[in-house]
């Protein structure tokens, strides 16, 4: 289930029970408690890191440095 790609996945029902808002706009099969517990959940997750980083952000910004980062991590976060 890829969000964001260009056509929901095949397995994706048609049912009434389905959430149509989430096939049409995050290409994502909502048809259960479960998969909107994990909707909520990653979406809460992504929420918090960039909460969590906006001080670093600040404080890096105003001391015009970014010693205190490392390139280990930077590239571990984008790669996923």
């Amino acid at each position: 289930m890829g969000i964001f790609s260009g056509t929901p996945p095949p397995s994706c029902p048609s049912a009434p029970h389905c959430a149509e808002w989430a096939k049409v706009y995050l290409k994502y099969c909502l048809c259960s408690t479960k998969d909107g517990v994990a909707l909520g959940l990653g979406l809460a997750s992504v929420l918090s890191w960039g909460i969590a980083e906006v001080p670093q952000i600040i404080t890096n910004y105003k001391q015009k440095s970014t010693e205190g980062l490392s390139i280990a991590f930077l590239m571990t976060w984008i790669v996923g």
